[in-house]
């Protein structure tokens, strides 16, 4: 069978429709999702749980400007709630300054060039969206605002944007990228460095090599700091530690005994869980049980696994030539949809101690919201402005890389026999020439196949099944409108404002919505299949 002309195997449909066919019908969007149901899904469903600008002059990480108040309204408010990118920042700079500390005893050369180049690519800019993803299923599920166990969640958070660090650090490499962030890749300001100094050998290699390290170091600091959470114990005792205990109906997960609940509408208990239940921690009771501590991670392991595995995917597919819708979807679900949304929001209601329906209900929105934060992000790697995303455009096409945007220009123009697109798509994808010339005509091809108003259309039919999936979970109202709010602000689609919103869980009317992207293509993606 020709490469990407397998659309109509399945329901008599084209791929490119049959995808949003089987999302209806549920078949790949639970936790143990099934998907032998179809090819284009196949490979997205969860397992079962069980850099520095370098500048020469040190500088040392410093307190992180409070930023405005959030949209969201009804939960107790707290700080973070109010400013989640800014109390993840501070809780990374604290962690960060520390490990630095440690970096720097261990040796001076390695803390100034490797060590402070990760802090600071960390610390200098970045939509915290992940983090915002996980603390808003803490919150959803009846997570405090304040305690401990709000810094726990915390601190996870911050572990995975110390893991987006290492994983862009290292995409840029593999892709050969030279900006990130509207500043040079890391592996680009080590080479640029080693020749500036005149050192011995290939810059480009020693830029390469540096980079691996830097990657590495960052993705060990995520896991180190993901342990030093789950070792996390209580602070002081007193009035605003001492917070009520309270039950819900979302809350009643049996293998969670050991840590206190709270039900929509309140404030869950942040001290110990009943005698005998907390494991001891270094100083004092242990903030989360061991049944928490297990779920936790087993999402945080399946994560950095099906990370790799996207990765590796799309550099297959590109050196496979793979021009299968069914291969772009694995990619996007693989690369981005579990990593960027589900697994994050899996992490914060696993730590809240949600029940399984809820889970499954947070995971099956955060795939369908994953999946068109993707779809936007091919977009905007074609038609976005560099100034807006911080990278340049066409960097996709110049690496050939298998996106659902091309391969349904690939099948729009099979299907109406337009042999000039394919042979414009064949000439210039995987071009690293590719000149602007070649440029605008792909973008033509993209624009006259109609790919590029299919992919709107499905980025729009993505976020309806994500806000239906949401509203089958049992969610404190206000951050339940925060996540849909943030679905929809990742996926580069109009919304009301979320206290505008009507209420969308069961018997309630959905959120208005409309399909119609933003105006200006927004950068909601920081180098986006990431």
């Amino acid at each position: 069978m020709t490469p990407g002309a397998e659309g109509t195997a399945a329901y008599g449909l084209p791929a490119y429709r049959r995808w949003d066919h089987c999302i209806r019908n549920g078949r790949q969007t639970g936790i143990r999702g099934d998907t032998s149901s179809t090819d284009a899904t196949r490979g997205c469903a969860m397992r079962p749980i069980g850099a520095m600008e370098h500048a020469p002059a040190r500088s040392r990480p410093g307190p992180a400007a409070a930023g405005p108040p959030g949209p969201c309204a009804g939960l107790p408010h707290t700080g973070v709630d109010r400013d989640v990118p800014g109390a993840v920042e501070d809780t990374l700079r604290e962690y960060l300054t520390r490990r630095l500390e440690e970096a720097d005893a261990t040796d001076g050369t390695f803390g100034r060039d490797i060590a402070e180049r990760v802090v600071s690519f960390t610390l200098r800019g970045g939509k915290r969206l992940r983090p915002a993803f996980a603390w808003w299923a803490w919150r959803a599920c009846g997570g405090s605002g304040h305690g401990p166990r709000a810094r726990t969640a915390l601190r996870l958070a911050a572990a995975l944007e110390l893991l987006q660090t290492g994983a862009l650090v290292h995409d840029d490499m593999m892709d050969g990228s030279s900006l990130r962030r509207g500043a040079p890749s890391v592996h680009t300001d080590f080479a640029a460095r080693h020749a500036q100094a005149g050192l011995r050998g290939s810059a480009a290699a020693y830029g390469r090599a540096a980079a691996v390290l830097a990657g590495d170091l960052a993705l060990v600091w995520a896991d180190d700091l993901v342990a030093e959470a789950e070792l996390d114990h209580p602070g002081p005792t007193g009035p605003d530690h001492a917070e009520p205990h309270h039950t819900g109906p979302h809350h009643a997960a049996p293998h969670h005994t050991g840590q206190d609940r709270a039900g929509p509408g309140h404030v869950a208990n942040d001290g110990p869980g009943p005698a005998g239940q907390d494991e001891p921690g270094p100083a004092g009771p242990a903030v989360l049980d061991a049944a928490t501590r297990r779920a936790v991670r087993a999402h945080w392991r399946a994560m950095r696994t099906e990370m790799v595995g996207g990765q590796y995917l799309d550099l297959h597919a590109q050196a496979g030539a793979d021009e299968s819708l069914t291969t772009a979807v694995r990619v996007a679900c693989l690369k981005t949809a579990l990593y960027t949304v589900e697994r994050p929001l899996a992490l914060g209601a696993a730590l809240a101690g949600a029940d399984d329906r809820t889970v499954r209900a947070l995971c099956s929105a955060g795939r369908c919201a994953g999946i068109a934060f993707q779809l936007r992000d091919d977009l905007l790697g074609v038609f976005g402005d560099p100034e807006q995303t911080g990278k340049p455009a066409g960097d996709d096409l110049r690496e050939g890389k298998p996106t659902y945007l091309v391969a349904v220009a690939r099948a729009r123009a099979r299907e109406t026999g337009d042999q000039d697109a394919l042979d414009t798509l064949a000439a210039g994808l995987g071009d690293p020439g590719l000149t602007p010339e070649g440029l605008a005509r792909l973008r033509s091809v993209l624009l006259r196949t109609g790919a590029r108003d299919l992919v709107e259309a499905k980025i729009g039919r993505l976020l309806d099944h994500s806000t239906r999936h949401l509203a089958g979970a049992v969610l404190e109202s206000a951050a339940h409108r925060e996540l849909a709010a943030m679905f929809a602000r990742a996926a580069g689609v109009r919304t009301a404002p979320p206290d505008d919103r009507p209420d969308p869980r069961p018997g309630h009317s959905a959120p208005s919505r409309t399909t119609r992207p933003l105006p200006k293509p927004v950068a909601v993606v920081e180098g986006g299949r990431r």
